[in-house]
């Protein structure tokens, strides 16, 4: 059985007994079609670049703006092509960084929040049909464009948003 950003496939040989294929290719069964709301969601990651931008984060900028771009090329341009493993890399690195900017901060928050967010994926992964994906993965995409401006400002970057008068 194959894993493609949630959907299984099954290839039958000859024989009858089930064997896996570990194309990147596009397949008519187990890939999902390009999607408006999936594309948009995509697009939504770019939210923290905002609060980045705010504070003077610049690296920050460019490194949501790259993930947004590496997210809307695999799950929306260019579905089932190399961008899906670009997108994973990417994502599992920006994952990290963000946790690093976040955790000095608010480090159990941070710590916690890996819950939802492996929630989140899984239902996204464990997705049935191309509609289900659709919907869930972009209900994945608004929940951290949501998230991670929220630890951002109330977390990496609190002491510029929330600073206290000296009076």
């Amino acid at each position: 059985m194959v894993q493609e950003e949630g959907f299984a496939e099954v290839v039958e040989n000859s024989s009858g007994a089930e064997e896996t294929s570990d194309s990147l290719e596009p397949s008519k069964l187990s890939m999902p079609q390009k999607n408006l709301l999936v594309g948009f969601s995509c697009l939504a990651l770019a939210t923290p670049a905002i609060p980045a931008y705010c504070v003077g984060d610049l690296t920050t900028v460019f490194i949501t703006l790259g993930m947004t771009i590496t997210s809307l090329n695999a799950d929306y341009l260019y579905l089932g092509t190399v961008w899906n493993v670009i997108d994973r890399w990417a994502a599992l690195g920006y994952s990290f960084y963000m946790y690093w900017l976040a955790f000095p901060h608010l480090p159990i928050s941070s710590t916690l929040n890996a819950i939802p967010l492996v929630a989140f994926l899984s239902y996204s992964r464990s997705s049935a049909t191309k509609e289900q994906w659709s919907f869930r993965h972009s209900l994945w995409h608004f929940f951290l464009a949501v998230d991670v401006p929220l630890f951002l400002v109330f977390g990496a970057y609190s002491d510029r948003f929330f600073r206290q008068s000296k009076d």
